[in-house]
């Protein structure tokens, strides 16, 4: 699952930066709910903030059985990618700026993580 999440992390920052993109922290993955063998798996990414270089994804996972249609949330996790050159330098990437209200809420979820991860 981690291995699914990292990579529509990496997929939607390449999306919005344009270049090759690197893991820098995978954080507060906590299963709500069970993925069980068999399982449909969704795992959806967006940008929630861009610093120079780095963007911080909110990815949302969500399961359920072949048999139903409605697939349940089973974990929301945050990811920081920095883009990155041909060389492996970090490389400025285009500001996001939240537009909804539940944007500005994500937006401060993610600042929240990324400073108690930053204590740790």
């Amino acid at each position: 699952m981690l291995e699914w999440i990292d990579k529509a992390g990496y997929a939607c920052a390449v999306a919005w930066s344009g270049s090759y993109s690197v893991t820098a922290y995978v954080g507060n993955v906590s299963f709500t709910r069970p993925v069980q063998v068999g399982d449909i798996v969704e795992a959806a990414a967006r940008i929630v903030q861009t610093g120079r270089s780095s963007m911080n994804i909110l990815v949302t996972v969500r399961s359920g059985t072949i048999a139903s249609t409605l697939l349940n949330q089973s974990t929301e996790c945050l990811l920081i990618l920095a883009a990155t050159d041909a060389n492996g330098r970090t490389t400025p990437v285009a500001a996001w700026t939240a537009a909804t209200e539940e944007d500005h809420q994500r937006q401060t979820a993610a600042l929240q993580l990324k400073k108690s991860a930053q204590r740790h």
